[in-house]
């Protein structure tokens, strides 16, 4: 009949009537690692632990972890430490909610997996990439020119043609940016957005345009008034 090896569990088990209170805490610790992964060796152990870091690493608190080591020079648990090359690779292929977590917990504007070059950059460089109300404005900053440009070429009126051409540019943005990017273009030309909705931010704007335009009539009449 074939003999059974014994196990280094098990011998160390022997041992476990001599031990002392602390080193057979730190055997049924590793008891109950085994019964936990169901491992029977050493080596089966390591290769289960292995594969639970592996999984962990990519979840949204295992990838947080893995960033605070990399800024800290620190190797994670298993395995190699990650360059800026493993994390970025693998924030390309990140959930939102990896992605949200990331921003929430190191405070940057990441929305998706497609801000994987400003992450690259933040982690080379440490300089946090513009916030969504930041590319946005930029986005939106030729338009908020176009839209100056209309409403300054005359100082002596707004006519009601001019005020159609800005509306016409407002509604451009509405369209590609809805309510943040009509709030966002509206504070460009000074006008003061409180509403929430695209349409009322529309009525808003409208109505300080005629402002303008009748505060320009008025100041034309009074300079004119006063030549004579």
């Amino acid at each position: 009949m074939k003999e059974e090896k014994t196990t280094l569990l098990q011998a160390l088990q022997a041992f476990a009537p001599v031990l002392s209170a602390a080193a057979k805490k730190e055997l049924d610790a590793l008891v109950e690692l085994f019964a936990m992964f169901r491992a029977t060796s050493i080596v089966e152990l390591k290769n289960a632990l292995v594969k639970q870091r592996k999984t962990f690493a990519k979840t949204p608190e295992g990838f947080v972890a893995r960033i605070v080591d990399f800024q800290n020079g620190v190797a994670p648990d298993f395995g190699e430490p990650d360059t800026v090359e493993t994390l970025v690779a693998d924030f390309r292929k990140a959930t939102n909610t990896l992605v949200k977590a990331v921003a929430k917990k190191f405070d940057i504007a990441l929305v998706d997996k497609n801000d994987a070059d400003a992450f690259e950059r933040w982690l080379k460089t440490g300089v946090k990439p513009p916030t969504v109300e930041e590319r946005l404005q930029v986005e939106i900053e030729p338009e908020i020119q176009t839209a100056l440009e209309l409403r300054d070429q005359t100082r002596r009126e707004l006519t009601s043609e001019t005020i159609k051409q800005i509306l016409a540019v407002a509604e451009r943005v509405k369209k590609a940016f809805k309510a943040p990017g009509l709030a966002l273009f509206m504070r460009g030309i000074d006008a003061i957005p409180t509403a929430k909705t695209t349409t009322a931010l529309v009525k808003e704007l409208r109505d300080f345009l005629e402002d303008v335009a009748l505060n320009r009539q008025k100041a034309t009449q009074i300079r004119e008034s006063g030549e004579f």
